[in-house]
C-alpha cells in the first residue's frame, strides 16, 4: 500500500459520506496532516500516515479500521456484514426482535422501488 492509496481511500470515503476534506481536517484533530500528505505524495510516496492519524480519520467518519482498509466494494460489504453480525450478538431477545422488524421494513420499502 502506498501513500496514494491512503489518500484516494480518504477522498473516496469523504465523497461517499458527502463530507469535505476541510471538514475532516477541522474535526478529526489532524489539522493539516492530510493536506501535507496530498502535497508531498509524489515526492514522498513511501512515507505512510501514522496509524494514530488513520484512527482519527476513522473515528470522524464513524467507520472501523477494517472498513477503511477494505479497498473494494465486495470486501467492504463483507467487513460491514461481520461488524453488524458481531453487534447483533450482544443484543437481548427483545432488541433482536426490534432489529428484525426494522430490517423487514427496509426490505418491504426496497422491493416497492
Amino acid at each position: 500500500m502506498e501513500m496514494n492509496d491512503i489518500i484516494n481511500r480518504i477522498e473516496y470515503l469523504l465523497k461517499e459520506k458527502h463530507l469535505s476534506m476541510g471538514s475532516l481536517m477541522d474535526n478529526a484533530e489532524i489539522s493539516t496532516t492530510v493536506y501535507q500528505w496530498k502535497k508531498n505524495r509524489n515526492r514522498d510516496a513511501t512515507r505512510m500516515p501514522s496509524l494514530k492519524s488513520i484512527i482519527k480519520i476513522c473515528n470522524f467518519l464513524n467507520i472501523s479500521l477494517s472498513t477503511f482498509f477494505s479497498f473494494d466494494k465486495t470486501e467492504e460489504l463483507s467487513v460491514k456484514q461481520r461488524e453488524i453480525a458481531n453487534k447483533l450478538l450482544n443484543l437481548s431477545d427483545d432488541e433482536l426482535v426490534a432489529v428484525d422488524g426494522v430490517i423487514d421494513v427496509f426490505i418491504r420499502n426496497h422491493t416497492k422501488e
